[in-house]
């Protein structure tokens, strides 16, 4: 016989042997269960008057009192000064024209003009010829200086009409034109955020220029990243006669250094200012 069946025979031949240790572990389970929930009784009362012991002195604590009376004061500075200065109110975020084209380029038709109406002279021009003289040369190609002109015989126009050349080219308007009145120069400027290039668009900008005589005519391209345009855009035309600029990694940089180093700049023109870079590189 093997032992599961001698475990058989041992259990029907003690039925009295089982019934007496089934009824000592009912006894011994029960006893237990009350003493465990006396114990989780006891446990949940030490625990919660421990817990209101801490927070009792959590809340009487000098340290507490300080911190949570520095933070209403912290909070009631930061709104205070949110009135003052209302940091998230942005001109161009409130009137949805961070990416209006025809804005951006009123604003650097005035910026970029000695007798605009910042009146603020050159402030913004020489440090944008400079930095288009200094892409040229980084070009490694002879040029006639820009920044070197004399400043205030520059002039400035918006939206100078293009006539079209070809049979299928469209008339166009150049978004910001300089001139110089006297040394026969002048940069034919294309300011692009989100629309789609023309086709020939900057070619036609360029032979327009060359139509006028002007000499070392170039066109300037700004993106927000400094892309060059696409070959619909410049169609045969010399790219190194396209000047590519970044808006938020050379002009926006351009116009915090002026701000910084021009502490006297009138307090409209600067929030203006500040604006327009806080929508510009983003």
């Amino acid at each position: 016989m093997d032992s599961p069946d001698k475990i058989k025979l041992f259990i029907k031949r003690s039925p009295d042997f089982f019934n007496e240790l089934n009824q000592l572990s009912l006894t011994h389970l029960n006893n237990h269960t009350k003493d465990l929930s006396n114990f989780l009784v006891g446990f949940k009362e030490a625990y919660d008057k421990a817990q209101s012991i801490k927070y009792s002195e959590y809340v009487k604590s000098n340290q507490t009192q300080i911190f949570l009376t520095s933070m209403k004061e912290a909070l009631r500075i930061s709104q205070q000064m949110r009135m003052q200065e209302a940091p998230d109110f942005n001109i161009f975020n409130i009137l949805k024209i961070a990416r209006r084209e025809v804005v951006a380029t009123a604003m650097w038709k005035d910026l970029l003009d000695p007798k605009g109406l910042h009146e603020q002279g050159s402030l913004f021009l020489r440090p944008f010829l400079k930095l288009l003289d200094d892409k040229l040369q980084h070009m490694g190609k002879e040029f006639h200086s820009y920044a070197e002109q004399p400043i205030n015989l520059w002039i400035t126009s918006t939206e100078e009409f293009v006539r079209k050349v070809k049979k299928d080219d469209k008339d166009g308007r150049i978004d910001v034109y300089l001139k110089h009145m006297s040394s026969n120069l002048a940069l034919a400027i294309e300011y692009k955020i989100g629309a789609d290039d023309q086709e020939r668009q900057v070619s036609r900008y360029y032979d327009h220029l060359k139509e006028q005589k002007f000499n070392h005519p170039h066109v300037i391209y700004i993106t927000p990243t400094g892309v060059k345009p696409s070959e619909f855009s410049l169609g045969k035309m010399d790219e190194k006669k396209v000047i590519c600029m970044s808006i938020q990694h050379e002009l926006v940089p351009m116009l915090n250094r002026i701000q910084r180093v021009n502490a006297n700049i009138p307090k409209k023109l600067n929030y203006f200012i500040k604006d327009y870079v806080e929508v510009a590189r983003s």
